[in-house]
């Protein structure tokens, strides 16, 4: 029996459905979820997401064989077979025939390697060879039980899986797995916003480069008072007499008419907060460029992989740090 109430809070209506026969709520998750890179993922990560998958597989199988069963059992009761083989061939070949497994391995050049497991991939000796940019894992098990999973450098190197499942508890099982790789294998929330913020970093970074940088240096001329700034002191200092009258009449003629000699040459000054800013700017425009990126770390880009793990290391600890540095040490002196 279903009962519906009105509940008023303010000026907020909610309609409530209480059922009597059964007070459980049930919360309906979305089955696809996706997660921005990042994703620097080694062999190790890799296995433990063979295991994954290899659960799944297994499960969402075992689903669809009970279905078979079930259909060709309420077939060979309502008298549409002679025997329940048969009633199980039948379904099988015309209600259940929507299987499929494919794990896929896409390098770079758009070549595909195409296996059983991800394990079986990584053992394969062809994946030497390999530059893989993408890996793809598709099950299907009828058209309710679903399972998919890629990751990908391309755009923000997301990861993305799907599980659906007939079982509640099946589906709830894998997402539980999977949840928990992710977690432990997810990349720091700095470096996800790194790669989404590094095109308008780079941009923004580079102009100002470009228009501080043509200010870092600049010429200039001395006037007339500067150039001849220490005789006009030593006359204020010992006064004007009979010895230095004339030079000192001179010297507001060349003062008045702002005259200054040929030798006097033209001074190049630096401008270091120009300086300091454009170096700044550099630094992070070309962190923008080069930004960091999902890698599968297997074949040719192991190496890579841990390539990348030294390099965000670097902009992200040692880059501040530098910077930081002698701010503190300043702050030490001040307090001693």
């Amino acid at each position: 029996m279903l009962i519906w109430q009105y509940i008023v809070t303010g000026k907020l209506y909610i309609l409530v459905g209480l059922n009597l026969k059964n007070e459980m709520g049930k919360l309906f998750n979305p089955t696809k979820r996706t997660f921005a890179g990042p994703w620097l993922l080694n062999n190790s990560s890799l296995e433990e997401l063979h295991e994954i998958i290899e659960y799944a597989d297994y499960e969402l199988s075992k689903t669809l064989d009970e279905k078979i069963d079930a259909t060709a059992l309420k077939d060979f009761d309502d008298k549409k077979y002679e025997s329940f083989e048969e009633a199980k061939k039948y379904a099988l070949k015309y209600s259940f025939d929507r299987k499929r497994k494919d794990i896929t391995l896409i390098s770079n050049n758009e070549s595909r390697l195409t296996d059983n497991s991800i394990k079986e991939l990584l053992v394969d000796p062809k994946v030497k060879n390999f530059k893989p940019k993408e890996l793809s894992v598709d099950i299907e098990y009828g058209s309710l039980d679903i399972f998919s999973f890629n990751v990908k450098q391309r755009f923000d190197g997301e990861l993305e899986y799907n599980v659906k499942a007939t079982k509640s508890e099946v589906e709830d099982e894998i997402n539980y797995r999977l949840e928990n790789w992710v977690d432990k294998y997810k990349p720091l929330f700095i470096q996800t916003w790194w790669l989404k913020l590094a095109f308008p970093l780079a941009i923004f970074a580079g102009l100002t480069f470009l228009l501080t940088a043509v200010n870092i240096s600049s010429t200039y001329r001395p006037n007339s008072i500067q150039v001849h700034k220490e005789q006009i002191e030593a006359i204020i200092e010992n006064g004007v007499n009979k010895e230095n009258q004339t030079e000192a009449v001179e010297l507001l003629l060349k003062i008045n008419s702002g005259y200054i000699s040929d030798d006097v040459e033209e001074e190049t000054r630096i401008n270091q907060t120009a300086k300091r800013v454009s170096i700044i700017a550099l630094a992070f425009c070309l962190i923008g460029i080069f930004k960091p990126k999902t890698i599968i770390g297997i074949g040719k880009h192991k190496r890579t992989l841990k390539f990348y793990k030294y390099y965000l290391r670097f902009v992200l600890f040692v880059i501040p740090a530098i910077f930081v540095y002698p701010y503190i040490i300043e702050f030490i002196k001040n307090l001693i």
